[in-house]
Formats: C-alpha cells, sequence, structure tokens
C-alpha cells in the first residue's frame, strides 16, 4: 500500500453523480411497496452503522452556504484545487487497485436492486505493451443477484475503436460472450454510466469539470461531519444539498464517506427531490467500496481474455 498523504474533504466535487457501470440486461421492478427508498437503502446496506445509513443530524457540524449574488463564496470554490491536488496524487502514486463494490441505480423511475461485484482497475498510463492511451484498463465480475451472477466484463485499449468484453452469466446463456461498443445501447442497458467511466481517477476528472459548473449556480448548503464511522474505519461524511429543484442541478441531497486512512471515497449517496412535501426523498444512486486494495501489482495478464481466472472462453 502506497504512503497517502492528508487531504482535506476534496471529494465533495464528487457528488454531483457518479460512475459506476456494467451491462444488465434486465429491467427490474421498483423496492417492494411499503418500503421507502431510505428505508429499502438502510436493508441494502445493514453493514452500515447508524451514521453511514443517513440517521444523521448535522445541526452542530459544519456548514457552509452559497446564497444568489455570492458566487465568489461558493463553498466549492476552495475544494476545485484541492481537487486538482488530489488528482495529481493519484496520477502520481495510484498505479492499481482491486475492490468490492455494491451499488444500486434507479434507471428510468425504477429502482434495480442491489448488485455486488469484484474490480480490477489499471491506470493507464502507456506502461502495456505497445499502448500510449491514458484510458483505464478495468475487469469487472458480478457476485450478485443471481440474475448476473457470473457476468464478467474486461475493458482494455488496444485496438480501434475499443470494445468491451462481456460475459453474460445470470441464469439464461451465462456462457454467451460478446464485443460491445462502451456508449451502445446493449452495453448501457439498465446502467446510468458506461463501463469507461469506472474508477477513481475518471470520477475525480469528471467531477472537476462540473464543479466548475457549479459555481455558476448558488442555493448550496455544505455540511461535513469529521466523526463518522462505516465498516468499523473512521469516515469524513460530507452532504451537499440543494433546497431548490433547477435544472441545471443534478440532485437534491448527495453525501459522500472519505476512508480517512486510504483518503478515498468509500461510500456515495444521491437522492431526487421529494415528490411532494415531507415525502422521503428517492433514491438514485448507492454506491459503497469495501476491501480496497492500492498498488497490488496488476499487468497485462490482469486484462487478458485467456486469463485462467477468467470465464470469457467457457461454455
Amino acid at each position: 500500500m502506497v504512503a497517502h498523504r492528508t487531504l482535506r474533504p476534496l471529494w465533495l466535487l464528487v457528488l454531483a453523480t457518479t460512475q459506476f457501470a456494467a451491462p444488465n440486461s434486465k429491467i427490474w421492478a421498483e423496492e417492494p411497496p411499503g418500503v421507502s427508498p431510505r428505508a429499502a437503502s438502510e436493508l441494502a446496506f445493514s453493514g452500515l452503522n447508524d451514521s453511514a445509513r443517513g440517521k444523521r443530524s448535522f445541526g452542530s457540524l459544519a456548514s457552509k452556504q452559497a446564497l444568489p449574488g455570492q458566487e465568489s463564496q461558493h463553498p466549492l470554490r476552495p475544494l476545485l484545487v484541492e481537487a486538482r491536488q488530489a488528482l495529481a496524487y493519484i496520477e502520481q502514486e495510484v498505479h492499481d487497485y482491486t475492490c468490492n463494490l455494491v451499488k444500486r441505480e434507479r434507471i428510468e423511475g425504477k429502482l434495480l436492486p442491489q448488485e455486488t461485484l469484484f474490480a480490477k482497475v489499471l491506470h493507464g498510463n502507456g506502461e502495456l505493451e505497445d499502448e500510449a492511451s491514458s484510458s483505464d484498463c478495468i475487469y469487472l465480475r458480478f457476485d450478485s443477484p443471481a440474475t448476473v451472477s457470473g457476468r464478467e466484463i474486461l475493458f482494455k485499449l488496444g485496438g480501434e475503436p475499443s470494445k468491451l468484453l462481456v460475459r453474460n452469466g445470470g441464469h439464461r446463456l451465462a456462457f454467451l460472450t460478446l464485443e460491445l461498443d462502451p456508449t451502445c445501447a446493449l452495453a448501457m442497458r439498465g446502467t446510468r454510466y458506461p463501463v469507461t467511466e469506472f474508477g477513481i481517477k475518471r470520477l475525480v476528472e469528471r467531477m472537476i469539470r462540473l464543479g466548475e459548473k457549479e459555481l455558476e449556480h448558488a442555493e448550496c448548503e455544505v455540511r461535513t461531519d469529521e466523526q463518522a464511522t462505516l465498516d468499523g474505519r473512521r469516515c469524513r461524511c460530507i452532504e451537499v444539498l440543494h433546497p431548490q429543484r433547477r435544472d441545471y442541478f443534478a440532485f437534491h441531497l448527495a453525501r459522500i464517506y472519505i476512508d480517512e486512512e486510504l483518503q478515498l471515497p468509500v461510500r456515495f449517496e444521491a437522492y431526487d427531490w421529494p415528490t411532494e412535501p415531507g415525502a422521503e426523498p428517492p433514491v438514485l444512486e448507492e454506491y459503497s467500496y469495501r476491501n480496497i486494495q492500492l498498488n497490488v501489482g496488476l499487468g497485462i495478464d490482469d486484462f487478458r481474455r485467456n486469463n485462467p481466472e477468467y470465464s470469457f472462453s467457457r461454455r
């Protein structure tokens, strides 16, 4: 594991959106009747403590607001500088990592079931074979639910155009393996983001751009809890609230949890505006990272389709 320098709460910029995706050929039902989005969230992430499940009062915590006519005092402004520093840190110090991801996403108004997967990410730096690209190499293996269990996705530059290699997994035609354009309709079915957007580095790059756009608008409240815990680990929780619905805001409420030791985001959650006063805000997306291992020495063999640990060539 690399030595980690201390970063301030730069990951606030992450809160406008997030990036985890994999092809999903099913359209799933809404959450069970009678279960609110918040309650469903708590059930899905039952391993989290109370402070990590939304049962938090920020009344006595650090809080900043951006009001109309006060763009120069926007609470996101100083974090843009720190986000650029964080990006430089990732580029210089984090060569690769593995993790487990637990995620839920709302697609076309429907909240999909929780999915769990294992991921390998190698940051592109031109070191693989004759590649000169800066794009990441990505391997994903889905473990649950049963309808996608065994699904594998591999992305590595090396041809034009670059393709995803996808093994279907699940109950039917599990062995079926296809090459897909990362943004084609089939690859994007049932997911909010393309696989090529997977990874912390790409997320920070995108959030820097979104953070700069956010400075154009006010009506933003930022609150920070320095004493949060997640899976027994110390975290910083940052909450961003847009009280008024505006077309240019991507969410009503969002939270990001930063692991104090790793200085990496380990949980993200975003909510839409309530459908009526007093109602629970609907979940847009939730991502929880576990078992993050940095700089484990991933190489070209981890992104070959004939890797004996993978099932792309098996029936």
